[in-house]
């Protein structure tokens, strides 16, 4: 697992086309934002484990979602998302992927630009 510290506004990339954002820290929960391509589910993890929800979640696009510590999120079939930290100024995440997946911190994604 990679462990990357974030500030709100700060963002990470996954791959080449993924991007992860703090919009908000608030208390011990974290608002989150995900940019992806149109197809790619993303799944809060307590639905993978509940069989008949897996269907459930969305298919890319911009999506906000709020986590507590230890609470994850999972980015197609092989990326997960784990919120390992929540300070007042900072949150770590802990990335999961497959090695050739590359996982950097952006400071202007493409996608604003």
């Amino acid at each position: 697992m990679l462990v990357l510290g974030r500030r709100v506004r700060q963002w990470v990339q996954v791959g080449d086309d993924i991007y992860i954002t703090i919009h908000r820290i608030q208390g011990d929960k974290v608002r989150i934002g995900i940019f992806a391509p149109q197809g790619v589910k993303i799944l809060r993890t307590e639905l993978i484990q509940r069989s008949c929800h897996a269907r459930e979640g969305s298919t890319g696009g911009q999506l906000v979602l709020t986590r507590r510590e230890n609470e994850a999120i999972r980015i197609g079939a092989h990326i997960t998302i784990t919120v390992v930290k929540v300070s007042r100024r900072r949150v770590r995440l802990g990335f999961e992927a497959p090695k050739k997946v590359a996982i950097r911190r952006v400071e202007s994604p493409a996608i604003l630009v």
